[in-house]
């Protein structure tokens, strides 16, 4: 993150603007980014007090049974309704929509989301660990198929919001168990046409190709269907090839002999699949067998 806010600082100073970008969006952005999480918020969390100590110390950690294990929390990432990236957490099995949560189940004996801090209303929330104004119109960046010349930095700030959830997952990782209900996925490509060149060669960005947020658990299973959906051509052989296969081999009787160990299996496939002239490998056979017996009506193999 202070490597993209480094990059922007020089690049300005090379455009002959001192301060900050020309765009209020993007000096909100950058603003926002020189200092983005908010620490009374992270230094709240660090309250043991607030924690069910007896059942952490009896989950433990498994290598230490004088060392609690770590509370179970949630966070949630989001762009407001007015175009602001911010990211809240919550205990674990408490709801994320209400002012105040049920803690029984969760880590904390006692927890509470307060609307606001102080008295003002323009204090934020409780449990908000950061706050970022304007990425939504850094977005239209990697809609717009001529975004002109504010693309470069839009880029940048994007990929500097993107760092910012990585520091903030390690930071939150050495005292708490972290479940990101919403998270932050980004894909980049590479600048082939050197619109985004520097000369100093401070630093070369990336063109953002994608920047989602969305449930992990969602996006996996879409990811995963779609690789079933195309198993001819990401593992070498079909869906249908490969369940004619697993069925010939799991039903099959062999005339004399004990019965084959069954941790044999997949090595037995493999043989079975390349008979049948199919480019099969342990790690492809593993991955087919995952997939049709998480997502189709298959019985798992035992």
């Amino acid at each position: 993150m202070t490597e993209c806010v480094a990059f922007i600082e020089r690049a300005l100073e090379r455009a002959g603007v001192k301060d900050e970008p020309p765009i209020p969006y993007q000096r909100d952005v950058l603003r926002d980014l020189s200092d983005p999480l908010d620490e009374e918020a992270l230094a709240e969390m660090l309250a043991y007090w607030t924690y069910d100590l007896p059942k952490l110390l009896k989950r433990g950690r498994g290598y230490h049974t004088e060392v609690p294990a770590k509370p179970q929390i949630d966070i949630v990432l989001e762009i407001t309704n007015k175009g602001n990236f911010k990211a809240e957490w919550f205990p674990r099995d408490v709801d994320h929509w209400g002012q105040s949560g049920d803690v029984e189940g969760c880590d904390f004996v006692v927890w509470r989301r307060a609307e606001s801090r102080g008295m003002g209303y323009h204090t934020r929330p409780s449990n908000e660990l950061f706050f970022i104004h304007g990425v939504e119109h850094c977005l239209y960046s990697l809609k717009d198929r001529d975004p002109g010349p504010r693309a470069a930095l839009d880029h940048v700030l994007l990929t500097a919001c993107a760092k910012v959830v990585d520091m903030l997952k390690a930071r939150l990782s050495y005292h708490f168990d972290v479940k990101m209900i919403k998270d932050l996925f980004v894909e980049w490509a590479e600048d082939d046409e050197g619109r985004f060149s520097n000369p100093d060669g401070f630093m070369s960005p990336s063109i953002v190709t994608s920047w989602q947020i969305e449930d992990p658990e969602v996006r996996r299973k879409r990811i995963e269907i779609s690789e079933l959906d195309e198993m001819a051509e990401r593992l070498g052989f079909s869906e249908a090839e490969f369940i004619e296969a697993r069925d010939y081999e799991t039903h099959r009787v062999r005339p004399t002999g004990p019965a084959p160990a069954p941790h044999t299996f997949v090595d037995r496939l493999v043989r079975e699949m390349k008979k049948r002239g199919l480019k099969a490998t342990r790690s492809s056979v593993q991955r087919a067998i995952y997939l049709v017996e998480r997502y189709r009506n298959v019985a798992p193999i035992r």
